[in-house]
């Protein structure tokens, strides 16, 4: 069981992805990438992605795991410093080295849990954010 302290869910629409579900997987980075609370990217927080039920199915057809799937979306939740001085979420002036220096949502890909939930919901996915500071703590029950 894994107990977190959340805020902020969002709901992840892919209907048409194509390819080879790099498609729904660019959603789920987008929306964490977009976030409302960036200001927390610096700072080391943890991310649950809910895959739905037709998510799943579409990208396990692909063969992706779920060790694969936290690193593809590590990789492309970001923003550059840039953006974020800009959107007020970090401090500073904009410097011209900061438009291309990235900043992660997650730190590492084990920051991202991924929990298959639902039954056949349609397109839909859910990303939360957990709070900042309080980790989440899994235990064998």
């Amino acid at each position: 069981m894994t107990v977190a302290s959340i805020q902020d869910p969002a709901m992840v629409s892919n209907r048409y992805s194509s390819g080879n579900g790099e498609g729904i997987m660019d959603s789920v980075a987008d929306a964490m990438a977009s976030h409302g609370l960036s200001t927390y990217f610096t700072r080391g927080v943890q991310w649950f992605w809910i895959v739905g039920h037709w998510h799943s199915e579409y990208l396990s057809r692909f063969g992706w795991d779920k060790e694969s799937m936290q690193r593809y979306v590590q990789k492309e939740a970001w923003r550059s410093k840039a953006q974020l001085k800009r959107l007020g979420a970090i401090r500073g002036d904009v410097m011209p080295e900061d438009e291309n220096d990235p900043v992660f949502a997650a730190y590492k890909p084990e920051d991202i849990h991924i929990i298959k939930a639902g039954g056949n919901s349609g397109i839909y996915s859910e990303v939360i954010m957990n709070y900042y500071g309080v980790f989440a703590t899994t235990v064998k029950i």
